[in-house]
């Protein structure tokens, strides 16, 4: 496999959600479905791309990933199971272009039914939040970072980690929507166009030919105007799209080494309680606010 341009990498990441997409598709294929383990999987081998390791360092750094039970001590085959999926992964295109989708694993008679709007959006947000502790628990931050923001003219070697814009981090958010959804009969698309701009994701579930929505719409947390957007931009997409139920997704950065953004709120706590404060007041709207922290942290092993 070529080099990674850790620069490019970076600033688009395309790697990241093309390689979460193959580590579900690698362990489907063996019958595990185990979303935690996938992304502590893909999430070190894209540490380990991004560093420039050997294929040598990537299978340890994959070994050292807590074990899902199948590849637990003691199973036979355990170190080609893991060789097989590092060979697997280094197949990973370097394409911005490449964002891998799989079909539900299930059988029809298995994936549950939605028969509302209701129900979809009660299962939509507990996925969320699911999704949520998995990447805060994970320190699954990477992804949604540039590491080499330049300061100062392109030629410039001096410099410093920011936050990603939007349209940068929608690829990641994606694939992981994606992934948490497909067992679960919800297919989730990308920026319909909704007749009112560019709706960030919905959500659909199909059920004896009636169909279901519930809108989502991502924001960085020191966005601007990050409460007009449960307010009335998300609003006007669930209009467009036909449903009362939406889920307003946010991004937390603030560290308070590399981004001191936004200064009117100190914790996401802060931020989610006022701004689900406002959700509340939409007339006959149910929108769920979800803050993730992907604030840059250490490893356990490099605070050692």
């Amino acid at each position: 496999m070529a080099p990674i341009d850790t620069q490019a990498t970076a600033s688009e990441s395309p790697e990241f959600p093309t390689i979460l997409g193959l580590v579900f598709d690698f362990l489907a294929d063996r019958g595990v479905r185990d979303n935690r383990y996938a992304m502590q999987v893909a999430s070190a081998y894209f540490r380990s791309l991004n560093e420039g390791q050997s294929r040598r360092l990537r299978l340890r750094a994959i070994r050292q990933v807590p074990s899902y039970s199948l590849f637990g001590a003691g199973t036979p085959g355990k170190s080609r199971v893991t060789e097989a999926l590092v060979e697997y992964l280094d197949t990973v295109p370097s394409s911005a272009d490449t964002v891998v989708s799989s079909p539900l694993a299930l059988s029809p008679s298995e994936v549950p039914r939605m028969r509302s709007d209701s129900e979809l959006h009660g299962l939509v947000v507990d996925v969320l939040f699911q999704l949520k502790s998995d990447i805060e628990a994970m320190c699954l931050w990477q992804p949604f970072w540039d590491e080499h923001h330049s300061l100062g003219s392109e030629s410039s070697d001096v410099t410093c980690p920011v936050p990603k814009r939007e349209p940068s981090v929608q690829p990641t958010l994606l694939q992981l929507l994606r992934d948490s959804f497909r067992h679960l009969g919800v297919e989730i698309l990308r920026e319909p166009n909704e007749g009112v701009g560019l709706l960030d994701f919905r959500c659909v579930s199909t059920s004896s030919g009636a169909v279901h929505n519930t809108c989502i719409e991502s924001k960085l947390a020191h966005h601007e105007h990050i409460r007009a957007g449960v307010s009335g931009q998300l609003p006007a997409y669930m209009d467009s799209v036909g449903t009362s139920f939406g889920v307003y997704l946010v991004l937390w950065f603030k560290d308070g080494n590399y981004w001191h953004k936004p200064t009117k709120y100190q914790t996401p706590e802060d931020l989610r309680a006022d701004v689900q404060a406002v959700a509340h007041e939409v007339p006959s709207k149910t929108i769920q606010v979800i803050v993730l922290d992907v604030t840059r942290k250490t490893s356990a092993s490099r605070r050692r």
